[in-house]
Formats: structure tokens, C-alpha cells, sequence
């Protein structure tokens, strides 16, 4: 039976740091599975793993992204898969560290991403209303759709625009009018 490692949880909560014990010790290699450190030069705010924390030890899909660029769950699992394939082939157990669910996910379980498309002309939308709506604000909550489709609230920086846009662009065509507007009737 061929086995993965999964280190997950929130930022800063160790995992890095964990993850590179675990593969000292397996003698083998890490894979990021944190959507925010895949992107070249953003180690301010994304806690970063540095070559020094590394120890040594081989890490995949880290600093690889133009931060201008977009890149999806989709595109993630194409890149991780051949990977993990490598390394299970070489009688090793990739260890995927982070804290981005849908790419675990996206390992994790076989998605149809042949479906979606990008709507740019949403997209330019989505940016126009966050700029219009949250440019200024310091700090607001909003609520969310977590894993089991309900709503939770979080706290969202209006200065994390590339996440928000990204968030509600990739989520927009799973959420259902009916939860949108129970969600706005009970809370707002």
C-alpha cells in the first residue's frame, strides 16, 4: 500500500518546522501544500520555510509562481501528483505540509476540474467591487462557505484583496443563492 504524510493546520502553528523532523528522520521530501507560498519573492506574511529551516531537506512547490499569475487547485494537482508519484516510486513517503485544504484535497481525492473555466470578465468584476466596497475598511467581517458548505464568519485584512478575489472567483459558481441569501437574511 503506498503512503502520504499530511502536516496540516493554520499558519505558524509548526508544521514546517515538523515536517522537516519527520523527513529527516524518513529520509525523504517535503511538498508545500500552502497556496500562498507557491508564488516567487512573497515571504513577507505567507511564514515562509527559509533554506536555513529547511536543514537540508528537499522541498517541492515552494517560490515557483509569478505572484502575477494565477494558479489553481487544478494546476496544483498537476504538479504534485508527478511528485508524490516520484517519490512513492524511489520507496519514499512524501510528506505534503500546509495549510491550503482544497490542495490537500485536490491530492487527496479525484476532482473534476474539466468543468470549470475562467471567467475573466467576473474576475475584473470581483477586483472592481472589492476595490470599490473594502478599499479603506480596516479590517471587517464577512462570512464564508467552509468544507461542509455551511457559513462561518471570519475576519478578512482589505489589504488581502488577491485572496479575497481569489477565494470568492474560485468558489462562485459552488455557491448556491439559497445559502447567499439565508446567510444575508440572518446576519446582516
Amino acid at each position: 500500500m503506498k503512503k502520504l504524510l499530511f502536516i496540516v493546520g493554520p499558519t505558524a502553528s509548526g508544521k514546517s518546522d515538523f515536517a522537516v523532523q519527520v523527513a529527516k528522520l524518513l529520509k525523504t521530501d517535503v511538498i508545500s501544500s500552502d497556496s500562498m507560498q507557491i508564488y516567487k519573492d512573497m515571504t513577507v506574511g505567507t511564514a515562509k520555510i527559509t533554506p536555513e529551516e529547511q536543514q537540508g531537506v528537499t522541498h517541492h512547490l515552494i517560490d515557483f509562481v509569478n505572484p502575477k499569475d494565477s494558479f489553481s487547485v487544478a494546476e496544483y494537482r498537476e504538479k504534485a501528483l508527478p511528485v508524490i508519484d516520484e517519490l512513492l516510486k524511489n520507496g519514499k513517503t512524501p510528506i505534503i505540509s500546509g495549510g491550503t485544504g482544497l490542495y490537500v484535497n485536490g491530492i487527496l481525492y479525484p476532482m473534476n476540474f474539466s468543468d470549470t473555466s475562467k471567467d475573466d470578465k467576473l474576475r475584473k468584476s470581483l477586483e472592481n467591487e472589492y476595490d470599490e466596497v473594502l478599499n479603506g475598511v480596516n479590517g471587517r467581517e464577512y462570512g464564508y462557505l467552509n468544507a461542509d458548505n455551511d457559513f462561518e464568519k471570519t475576519v478578512i485584512s482589505p489589504r488581502d484583496g488577491y485572496t479575497v478575489v481569489s477565494t470568492i472567483d474560485a468558489n462562485i459558481q459552488a455557491v448556491v443563492e439559497e445559502k447567499i441569501l439565508e446567510f444575508y437574511i440572518n446576519n446582516i
